[in-house]
């Protein structure tokens, strides 16, 4: 038999699932026909169906030594990696595919998940345009759309799609999750109830979602179950868990939930990241030390453990503690992207910025559209004492402004208005407590995304922002290269909007908005000691980042007023100062080109 016959029969007895003989004979061609590429590509194929990773490693990298214009064993090569988490190696593989195969759709449908997964939707909507032909592509392309914001679009393409593959459980999860982002909880529950009983595990967990925003706190708990029992390690779900006990003032129950979560899972990293994160936000530091301090007993120093406990020091503000990390991490893992962050945090406590001025600078380059690493350039030159730098950046008088929007049709003052508006907006806190992965303190936030509200009150107020935002990009000078004026686009849209109530003692923690382009707040109710505070109560303070620095005060601030619009770079550290009493009911937003 020819050594391409015998190639095509083992193909058919994997496809047969028909492992062991497939194997069978790639071995005998291995043996006589090793320089064939083709050979060790499907001996790479069939190893990772059986599950034997590294082994296919080997098989599919001798295959592109052998032909480096292997386009489909590059494909497959960044198929493999991906599944073992090494997603920059397997980034670099399929887009090595994607040149050596233009015309085909599978090296950028694999490439176009990754970048939905990592919250890279730009660059997966762009890799998928030229193939939205192919049903494949389409559906990766209705992710990246949803991913992006655009839930309305991409459920127009699920819609399409659904229409040429009925009853296709991919495109219905895809719907369900699209009317989940909109708000329309009832149509997505019942397609998620659907789902879950034909056996789709993913649905359970959107199901929660769905049933918690409806207040139906008992079946959203037996969501979570369902999901944990799957799989303990569902880092999610866990969050998700502890951010619904703690926004029902069940906060006793987390540690309790995480405790059995590690032990039912053997100790998974996933886990342990997750509960740390959540001690972390509870502010119960001590905790997230003990369980590190497991994680590092039962895994011995690595990255993941190192970068948590760099911030668990952070978020405590331990200079001391944090620092020394930082240096152990610059010695023991030099090149690992994910502890720039936080090496780049605890250099600027530690008043070390020359050890971390190439990190941030690494980073800015590495990923532009992140927000986060404009606003560390921004302290870093602030803190050098740069001022030129820092005022191209945070050029206050122009990119910080104040609206007063009038009063929407049928409303005789813009008092009025927001009367009607609070009303609304506080039937929609239904939480006794905010999420805990959010900025505010003392406060709630609305369980969803605003501009899927169909309120009437709501909508007036979405229409009376269009003014103020053309103004504010008018009113903005183009400079190539600058994070904010680099694109000034033509038209924008409201990437997403959401309402924050604080009582007694809340506050905002300084933050940026990684995601956005420009963020802003609407006020619709204030304390009245709130006007010309001496102590600035409830004031917006620009500047001042999240964690300790000297000479990094807030440089400026903001008086709330009722009914004015603050509108400001999303990459600008901002924060409130603590109200004492009362309620500051506002509006915030982001908003990005269209």
């Amino acid at each position: 038999m020819s050594q391409q016959a015998s190639l095509q029969q083992a193909i058919a007895a994997f496809q047969a699932g028909r492992l062991v003989d497939a194997e069978t004979i790639l071995a005998t061609l291995r043996k006589a026909e090793g320089r064939q590429a083709d050979v060790w590509r499907i001996s790479g194929v069939v190893a990772r169906a059986s599950k034997r990773p590294d082994l296919a490693e080997t098989y599919l990298r001798k295959a592109v030594e052998l032909n480096p214009q292997a386009g489909d064993a590059w494909n497959t090569l960044g198929l493999l990696l991906d599944s073992l988490a090494r997603t920059d190696e397997a980034i670099e593989a399929l887009e090595k595919a994607r040149q050596l195969m233009p015309a085909s759709s599978s090296p950028a449908i694999n490439l176009g998940r990754i970048w939905v997964r990592q919250k890279a939707s730009e660059k997966a909507l762009a890799v998928l345009e030229p193939f939205l032909l192919e049903p494949a592509a389409e559906l990766v392309y209705a992710q990246a759309l949803q991913a992006h914001g655009q839930p309305a679009e991409a459920l127009k393409r699920y819609g399409a799609l659904a229409r040429k593959a009925p009853g296709n459980p991919r495109i219905a999860f895809g719907e369900a999750l699209c009317r989940l982002d909109q708000g329309e909880w009832e149509a997505a529950l019942t397609r998620l109830n659907a789902l879950a009983a034909q056996g789709v595990a993913e649905a359970h967990y959107p199901r929660f979602t769905a049933l918690a925003r409806m207040g139906r706190i008992e079946e959203a708990f037996g969501a979570l179950q369902s999901v944990l029992s799957r799989d303990p390690t569902h880092s999610d779900a866990l969050h998700g868990a502890a951010q619904l006990y703690w926004m029902t003032d069940q906060g006793d129950q987390i540690q309790p939930l995480y405790d059995m979560a590690i032990n039912a899972s053997g100790g998974a990293p996933a886990v342990y990241i997750a509960y740390v994160n959540v001690m972390v936000q509870m502010e119960e530091f001590d905790r997230a030390r003990f369980v590190l301090q497991k994680a590092l007993d039962q895994y011995g120093p690595t990255p993941w453990q190192l970068e948590r406990s760099m911030h668990v020091e952070i978020e405590a503000e331990q200079t001391g503690a944090a620092w020394a990390l930082a240096q152990r991490a610059e010695s023991d893992f030099p090149d690992e992207f994910s502890l720039f962050g936080n090496r780049s945090r605890a250099g600027l406590m530690a008043g070390a910025p020359g050890r971390v001025r190439e990190l941030i600078q690494a980073a800015r380059i590495a990923m532009p559209q992140d927000r986060f690493w404009v606003g560390m350039e921004a302290s870093l030159a602030r803190i050098e004492g740069r001022d030129a730098d820092y005022a191209r950046l945070v050029y206050m008088d122009s990119f910080v402004r104040t609206f007063a929007i009038e009063p929407p049709a049928g409303y005789s003052s813009i008092e009025e208005f927001n009367q009607s508006l609070a009303e609304c907006l506080r039937r929609l806190h239904a939480f006794a407590a905010a999420p805990l992965d959010q900025s505010l303190r003392s406060g709630v936030q609305t369980p969803s995304d605003l501009r899927f509200r169909e309120d009437p009150e709501i909508l007036a107020f979405f229409a009376q922002l269009r003014d103020a935002v053309a103004e504010y990009r008018e009113g903005l000078t183009q400079e190539a290269g600058h994070p904010l004026t680099g694109a000034i686009p033509a038209t924008t849209e409201i990437q997403g909007a959401w309402s924050v109530r604080l009582g007694p003692g809340g506050r905002h923690v300084n933050h940026v908005h990684p995601e956005g382009w420009i963020s802003s707040v609407y006020y619709v109710s204030v304390p009245e000691q709130v006007a010309g505070s001496k102590q600035r109560e409830g004031w917006l303070k620009f500047g001042e980042p999240p964690f300790p620095v000297e000479g990094l005060a807030p440089h400026d601030y903001v008086e709330p007023v009722p009914g004015q619009l603050t509108l400001f770079p999303s990459y600008l550290w901002h924060g409130t100062v603590p109200i004492q009493s009362g309620e500051r009911l506002t509006i915030a937003l982001d908003i990005k080109p269209a």
